[in-house]
């Protein structure tokens, strides 16, 4: 290899001496591999974004359901019901409901 050492290095003959062709390779090897990993670590934080995003996402649709839960559990009292009614004229009566059973007869 022509120029050795440090000086060779920085004036850069293991590139563009006779033997160079090894040296390219390893050069074109390593060049490539780093842009797998960077490519690979983009990857990687657009996931963890991704997964930020759903995750809030998720708590506001929890949230939301929570409400709509609860709405809906103050809307099956009877209280709720009887005041909602009332505007139609429909009142609860003063007697207990009866079960009514039917016989057939063959």
């Amino acid at each position: 290899m022509a120029g050795k050492g440090i000086y060779g290095v920085l004036k850069g003959s293991f590139l563009t001496s006779e033997y160079s062709g090894r040296n390219w390779r390893v050069i074109l090897m390593v060049f490539f591999l780093m842009m797998i990993m960077v490519w690979s670590g983009h990857r990687a934080d657009e996931k963890v974004v991704e997964i930020a995003r759903l995750n809030k996402e998720k708590r506001r649709i929890k949230a939301e359901h929570i409400v709509v839960k609860k709405g809906l559990s103050t809307m099956k009292l009877e209280s709720y019901v009887s005041k909602k009614v009332a505007k139609d004229s429909l009142y609860m009566g003063s007697d207990s409901p009866k079960k009514i059973k039917v016989i057939i007869k063959e």
